[in-house]
């Protein structure tokens, strides 16, 4: 939105579970992007801006990493469990953030059901590099 940058913090915010209480009982805008942005003026105490999210997984396509219909990466308890399920993981659950390919892992906004805030895909990278630790300690041990 134009001029946004005067209002950063001042009426213009990102994160509607982060600033919406300072708003409780008040008249709020939650202009998006494409078709549901707000075009007119509208009156109102505060403004919550979301852009929308396209995951940047196209390079995932031609390989054996599931995408739901949006692009997202399946990984955990998202994945389908089907008859290939068992040998693929060698008959034990995926980690959390484990893709359908086992020892590839996923964290942040391009993840099916991530919360799509900075901090969490911080910590969701945090995790998935610690389960990668796990999942090569296992390998060491199968050999």
């Amino acid at each position: 939105m134009e001029g946004e940058d005067r209002f950063l913090g001042n009426g213009v915010h990102y994160c509607a579970a982060c600033d919406g209480p300072f708003y409780k009982g008040q008249h709020v805008a939650v202009p998006g992007g494409g078709n549901s942005a707000v075009e007119d003026q509208v009156h109102v105490n505060g403004a919550f801006i979301f852009i929308g999210l396209e995951p940047n997984t196209s390079f995932l396509n031609d390989t054996d990493v599931e995408l739901n219909r949006a692009g997202f990466i399946l990984t955990g308890h998202n994945l389908p469990a089907d008859s290939a399920w068992v040998d693929r993981f060698e008959s034990r659950l995926p980690l959390m953030f484990e893709t359908s390919v086992p020892g590839i892992f996923a964290a942040g906004d391009v993840r099916e059901s991530s919360t799509r805030q900075v901090a969490a895909a911080a910590g969701e990278g945090v995790t998935a590099a610690m389960l990668v630790r796990e999942y090569l300690k296992g390998i060491r041990f199968k050999i």
